[in-house]
């Protein structure tokens, strides 16, 4: 019974270890900007470093807004140029509720085409979809932060240019 407590608590403060570790909602960029976009990211050291590229590169031109991937149901694709959603692909998509429930609630096909999905996969694929979104895929390797960032901004300049 003793360890059984030790086990509880040890396992509580693995919890809100990850839970403090999570990411941060924020906004970052001029007020004034033409182009709005918004990230939704699911924590860990490797998307947050994700995260911080996009907003790096784009904070100067662009308003960022930043949440965390358990906010994404809340978000209105029509109150963004692009939408940006980090999140972890577990057994091909089988356990992404959250990504699949809100694909699924986009109807419009233009606001669609603003999304951007990059998932972090065991065995990443090239060509990959879900719901009828080109994803990109790739695996969470400490450095291959700078690759993501580039095929992820690759897709966002792409939309901003062609709305």
């Amino acid at each position: 019974m003793r360890n059984a407590r030790y086990m509880a608590l040890a396992l509580s403060a693995l919890l809100l270890t990850q839970c403090a570790r999570g990411i941060r909602e924020s906004e970052v960029g001029p007020d004034s900007a033409k182009n709005r976009i918004i990230i939704a990211s699911y924590a860990s050291e490797f998307k947050k470093g994700v995260t911080q590229g996009l907003i790096d590169r784009y904070r100067s031109s662009v308003r960022v807004r930043v949440v965390p991937i358990e906010k994404l149901n809340s978000i209105v694709p029509g109150n963004y140029d692009a939408v940006v959603v980090i999140d972890q692909l577990m057994a091909w998509q089988m356990f992404n509720p959250g990504t699949r429930w809100f694909l699924g609630s986009v109807k419009d096909p233009a606001e669609m085409k603003k999304i951007v999905l990059y998932f972090t996969a065991g065995d990443p694929k090239e060509n990959y979809s879900m719901m009828g979104v080109d994803c990109i895929t790739g695996a969470s390797v400490r450095g291959g932060e700078a690759k993501a960032v580039g095929q992820i901004a690759e897709r966002i300049d792409r939309i901003l240019k062609n709305p």
